[in-house]
């Protein structure tokens, strides 16, 4: 039975939804059965709905019933549903045949910035209500049951871009804008086609233009971010970076440009929230969050050369805790803290490597040069003697020992 809200909808999206086939991925059997039962309720005969637990059974059913509504936890057992958006794209590339909807727990910017750049219709953070999820369904599928003449152009000027027919892709671009109020789509699109012809100043322009209608416009600021930064205009990359963070979305691979152009403009706070957030987020690896902690050491330093112990130590303490396993990471630290004559800071900082790490030579040799640079050379020949009688074989090594 077709729901009450549903019945209201206009006869092409009743339509749309009659038509469609859907698929559930979602772990939570309470929430699974909910959705199963709010997408019948908007016309779609049951057979035609599955709803699954599992990434492999979803990737199974997308291969046989090919759905095209699918809502699905953005990460199920450990895995990305990554896999299964691809899927989606393959088989359905028009974004006017059907909706895809990421759940997720988490309301991160990170999460935020994904499903952006996944360009699916919409995110849910769960826990969800019934009326919010159907009222979202309703809202995303409007446009692709009732094709209204800029999202048919948008769709056609994408098929030209994907054929490389950038001529044609431009005309058309320029025809959607033309005719719409706040063409802010069709100008990112375009910008992205001037981008990658090469023409700059003109993708600036653009993009520019689709911010003055759409300030939070997420393709448009990334797409002038990087313009920006490919420029070395910092000032300008921090503005659109600035406002990409302020709206709420964070994108993770480019997390280490946000810290460059945040510590060239000595906005030092920033890169403490950008670290502050990259490490709350459960899916971080390595190669992300050694970057920041370097740049936290930097800003360290920065703070500790004007007397602001509490903040630079703070810096510290949090760059060495998110890069413990890192051996780069812990060294920068200790010579951070000797380079500036903080000795007994450095020490205790020492305190909390892991034994690997300390006993390491590239971490005695910092200690070494340290205490030949302070003039401590009782302490700096015997420890180079116990290193040396460790294996220690490096040149600087013995030439410490040797002065």
């Amino acid at each position: 039975m077709i729901s009450e809200n549903a019945a209201k909808e206009s006869p092409a999206v009743l339509n749309f939804w009659k038509s469609s086939r859907a698929l559930v991925l979602d772990s939570a059997a309470a929430s699974r059965g909910a959705l199963r039962s709010l997408i019948c309720g908007l016309g779609l005969a049951t057979p035609e709905v599955k709803a699954v637990d599992s990434l492999d059974q979803a990737v199974q059913i997308m291969g046989s019933l090919r759905p095209n509504i699918v809502v699905c936890e953005m990460s199920i057992g450990g895995n990305s549903s990554v896999e299964l958006l691809d899927l989606y794209n393959k088989y359905f590339p028009s974004k006017l045949k059907g909706v895809f909807i990421f759940l997720t727990a988490s309301d991160s910017p990170i999460v935020k910035s994904m499903a952006l750049e996944a360009e699916v219709d919409a995110l849910i953070i769960k826990p969800f209500t019934v009326s919010t999820m159907e009222g979202t369904l309703l809202q995303v599928s409007r446009p692709k049951a009732l094709r209204p003449s800029y999202l048919v152009g948008l769709e056609n000027a994408k098929i030209e871009i994907w054929e490389e027919n950038f001529d044609s892709a431009i005309y058309m671009l320029n025809e959607v804008i033309a005719s719409e109020a706040k063409p802010f789509a069709a100008r990112a699109l375009l910008g992205q086609v001037y981008g990658s012809r090469g023409q700059v100043a003109e993708a600036e322009g653009v993009y520019e233009a689709a911010l003055t209608t759409n300030p939070t416009h997420y393709p448009s600021l990334m797409g002038l971010f990087d313009i920006f930064l490919k420029r070395e205009r910092f000032k300008d990359a921090y503005r659109v970076g600035s406002a990409m963070v302020q709206s709420g979305v964070l994108p993770l691979k480019r997390v280490p440009d946000l810290v460059k152009v945040a510590a060239e403009n000595q906005k030092l706070v920033d890169v403490a929230n950008f670290f502050e957030i990259v490490t709350n987020f459960e899916n971080s690896d390595e190669t992300l969050v050694v970057p920041i902690a370097f740049a936290m050491i930097s800003c360290a330093k920065v703070f500790l050369k004007q007397a602001d112990q509490t903040k630079g130590l703070d810096m510290l303490k949090r760059a060495q805790a998110v890069g413990r396993s890192s051996l780069e990471v812990q060294l920068e630290v200790i010579s951070c803290l000797y380079s500036l004559g903080l000795e007994e800071m450095a020490n205790h900082f020492f305190k909390r490597i892991g034994d690997d790490i300390r006993a390491s030579i590239p971490m005695k040799m910092v200690e070494l040069e340290y205490l030949s640079r302070s003039g401590q050379f009782e302490f700096a020949v015997r420890l180079g003697e116990q290193m040396v009688q460790k294996g220690g074989a490096e040149f600087r090594l013995f030439e410490l020992v040797v002065e």
